[in-house]
């Protein structure tokens, strides 16, 4: 079974903030700096300084700031740290940071309107007749498959419709992902939201949540 360690934080911090632009590498600052919705810019900056936390908790000798780079299938990673895998995912000002040995996918989503169509085109006929049943499960299906999608790297050149999941409210893949299976665990954090994480194999990973300040942050 995989162990999966999961931080979990409030989307609280700016480029602006004091002291958040001196902890992220130049191109991260950027980034965030590029980004024009004040939410959008706070996801992206409190989920790299999670990150950072994380990588600091895993090895306090990490070389700072994070230098992020992407593996041959467009997978984040930190060269710095090749047995450190993690897998990032923010929404509705949620951020979170999967992190463990094996490679992982992690994903949030908070409840929405579900446009009309849209399980149609992202969903088996079995999902569809599932989500006629219980719709207020589409979110916990979506997050599932980009929790797949994250884990296997293969990213967008996946096809969603590609991960056929069975199982719930106990998620599992129907089939193996390209000839890979993959096992799945929805995850409830402390303010009541959940996550799906996702790990290679058959067994779900145990998974431990961490809730981090702004303090812890900075």
């Amino acid at each position: 079974m995989a162990d999966v360690l999961l931080y979990t934080a409030h989307a609280e911090l700016t480029p602006e903030a004091p002291g958040a632009a001196a902890l992220l590498s130049p191109d991260r600052l950027a980034a965030a700096e590029r980004l024009r919705d004040p939410r959008a810019r706070a996801c992206s900056v409190t989920a790299d300084l999670v990150l950072r936390a994380a990588a600091r908790a895993f090895d306090p000798a990490v070389p700072l700031p994070l230098v992020r780079a992407a593996d041959a299938h467009g997978k984040p990673c930190l060269p710095a740290l090749p047995g450190f895998a993690f897998s990032l995912s923010h929404s509705g000002g949620r951020v979170l940071c999967a992190v463990a040995d094996t490679p992982v996918g992690a994903d949030i989503e908070l409840p929405r309107p579900v446009r009309p169509g849209l399980p149609a085109r992202y969903c088996t006929p079995e999902e569809q007749a599932m989500l006629s049943a219980h719709p207020d499960w589409f979110f916990d299906l979506w997050m599932c498959k980009e929790a797949v999608m994250k884990c296997c790297g293969l990213g967008l050149s996946l096809p969603i419709r590609e991960i056929p999941l069975t199982g719930f409210p106990s998620p599992r893949l129907a089939a193996p992902v390209r000839g890979v299976r993959y096992a799945l665990a929805l995850v409830p954090l402390p303010d009541g939201a959940r996550c799906a994480v996702c790990v290679p194999g058959d067994t779900p990973p145990s998974v431990s949540v961490r809730p981090l300040a702004a303090s812890d942050l900075l």
